[in-house]
């Protein structure tokens, strides 16, 4: 065989084989399971006295293909945790708990925001100041169990997570 031949060779052989090389190699991509797609961002919380409550806001998305549901929040920070909204009635504002499950559809957010839609957090163990961080077990239907850490904050100083 020849230069000229085995050049030929080499170049048949060898282009397939360095593309199925760099496809093997090429990270995967992380995709959302069709029901999975849950994202919690820009959470915070008030600060709170022992025994008392305070609140957490943030927002949740469902960026997945199929409704979810947030079926069940827990926390070490406080024994109770309830989803609050303020409605208004009778030219007053009230809170009002709200029943879990609470659906989201796909493509639409819980927003949770100071005179909205919250997380209260009742009979707190001890008392949260500013810069204290607490942890959140949220439960969906379909995406399971999620744990996010975010800090105590106010309005005029929220934290970023």
């Amino acid at each position: 065989m020849n230069y000229r031949n085995r050049q030929g060779w080499s170049l048949r052989l060898g282009l397939p084989l360095l593309a199925l090389l760099a496809a093997c190699a090429a990270p995967e991509q992380p995709q959302l399971h069709p029901t999975g797609g849950i994202r919690i961002t820009g959470m915070w919380g008030t600060p709170g006295i022992a025994g008392r409550v305070s609140a957490a806001y943030g927002t949740i998305t469902n960026h997945g293909t199929e409704p979810d549901s947030l079926v069940a929040i827990s926390s070490p920070a406080a024994p109770l945790i309830e989803v609050h909204q303020m409605v208004e009635q009778d030219g007053m504002l009230r809170m009002r708990g709200m029943k879990l499950p609470v659906a989201i559809a796909p493509g639409d957010s819980l927003a949770m925001a100071p005179g909205g839609t919250h997380l209260m957090l009742m009979e707190l163990h001890q008392s949260l100041k500013l810069g204290d961080s607490i942890t959140l077990h949220l439960s969906f239907a379909h995406a399971g169990k999620q744990e996010v850490r975010f800090q105590i904050g106010n309005e005029q100083n929220r934290p970023q997570n």
